[in-house]
């Protein structure tokens, strides 16, 4: 009950957008069955605040048509012994154009408010955030940590071309932030999972909450077998298992670049 209050007190006043999110992340929890009892009494007080939201709290939401989510190959690591995203300009080059011809055919098909969400990694995600900017769609950045260990982690090795990009990026686009660190929280702790799985959960339910009837997954991906848990074959397969669009980008032609 004292759980439920907090959330009550945390939403009163919020405009629908949040109060959608905050469904999306209770989703999550049910999947996980963390602390059921809890999650009930928060889902009903959540129902309650959403009964009585204004009608013009639901504006920002409603006027979307289409969302995009993004999830694709990092540039290689120096010495990758299997290429998959070569650092080469003819690699990115590529890249580049699969983005754009896959976002431009997902405009086509939409006469309304398209908006782009993707992480902030080398390659395939910054690639992804300049293509919108170029064709004038808003995109939110989702990072699992904050700003500079998420680049120690996935960005610095791209280069320091790719870190000035991510810089730009983060000034522009003020992204949201997971967690303070890789661990996860007690409650989380001692399951087979990793912040990279719950950063993919957390993306797939925040872009659910913008425009639930409406989102198409774009994946640069290779098919291939994932580095880790957490990685593209996973949102894939997480979008996949709820019925959602994906558009494969064919990212082994990026191989041999």
């Amino acid at each position: 009950r004292t759980v439920a209050q907090r959330y009550r007190e945390a939403l009163t006043g919020a405009p629908a957008y949040a109060v959608s999110a905050v469904r999306e992340q209770l989703a999550i929890f049910e999947q996980l069955q963390v602390r059921p009892e809890f999650v009930k009494e928060v889902r009903a007080a959540v129902d309650e605040i959403a009964t009585t939201l204004a009608p013009d709290t639901t504006a920002i939401v409603g006027r979307i048509s289409r969302v995009l989510l993004f999830t694709g190959h990092m540039v290689d690591r120096e010495g990758r012994a299997t290429p998959r995203f070569p650092r080469t300009p003819a690699a990115q080059a590529e890249a580049r154009r699969l983005i754009a011809d896959a976002v431009a055919k997902e405009r086509e098909n939409e006469s309304g408010l398209m908006i782009g969400v993707a992480g902030g990694a080398c390659g395939g995600d910054i690639l992804f955030h300049e293509v919108c900017a170029e064709m004038k769609i808003d995109t939110r950045m989702f990072l699992a940590l904050p700003k500079e260990g998420f680049s120690a982690k996935s960005v610095q090795h791209g280069g320091a071309e790719w870190v000035d990009r991510y810089e730009r990026l983060v000034d522009r686009l003020k992204p949201r932030i997971l967690a303070e660190s890789e661990e996860l929280p007690l409650w989380l702790q001692g399951r087979e999972y990793t912040i990279w799985q719950r950063n993919n959960l957390w993306m797939l339910f925040n872009a659910l909450a913008m425009n639930s009837r409406s989102l198409t997954l774009i994946a640069l991906w290779d098919q291939g077998t994932a580095d880790g848990p957490g990685g593209t074959r996973d949102l894939v397969s997480q979008m996949q298992s709820r019925g959602y669009k994906v558009v494969r980008l064919e990212a082994e032609r990026l191989k041999a670049l």
